[in-house]
């Protein structure tokens, strides 16, 4: 999808930059850019977990028996 792939460059992308300017904000140490990834995978966890909420409800089942006859009388 293009709009995975937009969104994954602009931030996949400048997730680098980010944890870099974090960790010289505060004199090099390592933390500020392990709670930007921490946060940022429990955003993608909680995204993944309420997926099953938004889906579409399933089809529901067809009687194959009136299909197959729609298919032969169309024949």
């Amino acid at each position: 999808m293009p709009s995975y792939q937009i969104f994954n460059m602009i931030f996949g992308g400048f997730a680098p930059l980010a944890a870099v300017s974090l960790s010289a904000a505060v004199g090099g140490h390592y933390w500020p850019a392990a709670a930007m990834l921490m946060l940022i995978s429990a955003i993608g966890i909680w995204c993944t977990l309420r997926l099953h909420s938004l889906a579409a409800p399933s089809l529901p089942a067809t009687d194959t028996d009136s299909v197959t006859n729609t298919v032969k009388a169309n024949a």
